[in-house]
């Protein structure tokens, strides 16, 4: 037994921030490596029981309520309201979250001081294998197999991605995807990254993956991870005004100021006078990817600019939705089904809505939607509170990580099976909390 709690209080959090963070890039069909994790987790919980009693004795009380409450109305909800197998598989997906946020609160109270180390062992060995992946797959004929591009979906038990079957299959065939299914959640994760480089790395690490953030944005072509990137820029800034104005805010180093805001102000500029497209024919990178940041200036309108009308048409559905059951919801993942029964959306009536707190809103409904909205507010208020104390690095990481996923959900498909999202409400509850393990 000793042995095991060594191994287990040693390798046990990086191998599982490592797994969720790759999720379904490590999996067969729907069991992905973080589900086999968090099933061992909870069995490590319940055999030291008396170590995971004390830990939820020590949880904020207003917490505890809250999630009790969102857990047993998702459960209601699907099981009840609406019972389906789509509204079940939301629950389970929602209480694997749960559950992996309550793992990785239980290592943070087992040892808060190696927590962090071992955090950034799992993240910082992730982010370069998947950094190494997403190389192969823009230089190279390379495609992860768990990627929506890859052909081999079939054999790992996966549905083939044909969306794109009627139009040129060269667009997207050097689009990188890393661990991820798609472009969008790849690019989605290197934003929330980027906080962590600027606040909590040195000034090294940021402008490598400064630059790599860049490279994929522009080769997934993401345009609203390049506006946020935008809005980070501005943010970042005032901070800077507000440290330079009050020094003992002390907010923001100003080298990692000057190096991000320089790198991304050049990246700017070169996307917005078409710098990619500038370059000669031969040159790999215009070769691979044939459409740029706002390729509608220029080429006219291609696939991604009717995604854009898709995303609008399934917004006035959710809002239809909203207005005809505002308390209660339509039920967990039960969007698409809803949108197919009153004609779809154009040809793509499988297009999940992109727009993560509409969707909160439109299937769990108004109380469902507080719920969950008192649940996360709770920890970040008091993660604000702490940070006013302490000026923790790692606190103003979080709570910008959180800002960039509100503004750049619509880019992704449903958040609620992006298990990274899961691992960043892990380290807001871990930092909220810390004061109460000591």
């Amino acid at each position: 037994m000793e042995t095991i709690n060594k191994y287990f209080n040693t390798y046990f959090l990086s191998i599982i921030v490592f797994s969720a963070l790759a999720g379904s890039g490590i999996s067969y069909n729907k069991l992905y490596l973080i589900h086999i994790l968090i099933g061992l987790g909870i069995v490590y919980c319940i055999a030291h029981y008396k170590n995971f009693n004390l830990f939820i004795n020590k949880i904020q009380r207003e917490t505890k309520i809250t999630t009790i409450l969102i857990f047993f109305y998702i459960l209601f909800s699907s099981l009840i309201l609406y019972p389906s197998q789509d509204t079940i598989k939301y629950s389970i997906i929602f209480l694997h979250g749960l559950a992996l946020i309550m793992i990785i609160l239980f290592c943070s109270y087992i040892s808060y001081d190696t927590f962090w180390k071992k955090f950034n062992a799992g993240f910082l060995t992730f982010y370069i294998i998947n950094g190494i992946i997403c190389l192969l797959e823009i230089c190279t004929p390379f495609r992860y197999p768990w990627s929506r591009y890859s052909s081999y979906h079939i054999s790992l038990g996966l549905s083939p991605f044909d969306r794109f079957a009627s139009f040129n299959l060269t667009l997207v065939e050097n689009v990188p995807t890393g661990f991820f299914y798609n472009e969008n959640a790849l690019c989605l994760f290197l934003i929330i990254a980027l906080p962590f480089f600027i606040f909590c790395f040195d000034s090294k690490y940021l402008l490598v993956a400064n630059a790599f953030t860049f490279l994929i944005i522009t080769m997934a072509n993401a345009r609203l991870s390049f506006i946020v990137l935008i809005v980070l820029l501005i943010i970042l800034t005032i901070l800077f005004l507000c440290s330079y104005i009050f020094p003992k805010l002390n907010v923001i180093n100003k080298y990692k100021y000057l190096t991000f805001g320089i790198t991304t102000f050049f990246f700017i500029t070169y996307v917005v006078t078409d710098g990619f497209g500038n370059l000669s024919e031969g040159h790999p990178i215009t070769e691979l990817n044939t459409y740029h940041i706002f390729p509608h200036l220029k080429h006219g309108i291609t696939v991604t600019d009717q995604s854009i009308a898709i995303r609008i048409e399934q917004i006035k559905n959710a809002l239809y939705f909203c207005k005809k059951q505002p308390l209660l919801g339509i039920g967990g993942y039960n969007f698409l089904q809803k949108t197919a029964s009153i004609g779809g959306t154009s040809k793509f009536n499988t297009y999940d809505l992109h727009f993560y707190w509409l969707q909160l809103l439109v299937e769990l409904g108004l109380i469902g939607f507080i719920f969950y909205f008192i649940w996360l507010c709770i920890p970040i208020y008091t993660l604000m509170i702490t940070h006013i104390k302490h000026h923790n690095k790692i606190n103003i990481s979080i709570l910008l990580s959180i800002t960039i996923i509100i503004i750049n959900c619509p880019a992704v498909g449903s958040l609620h099976y992006f298990i990274p999202m899961y691992l960043l409400w892990s380290c807001l509850f871990v930092q909220a909390f810390t004061e109460k393990w000591e």
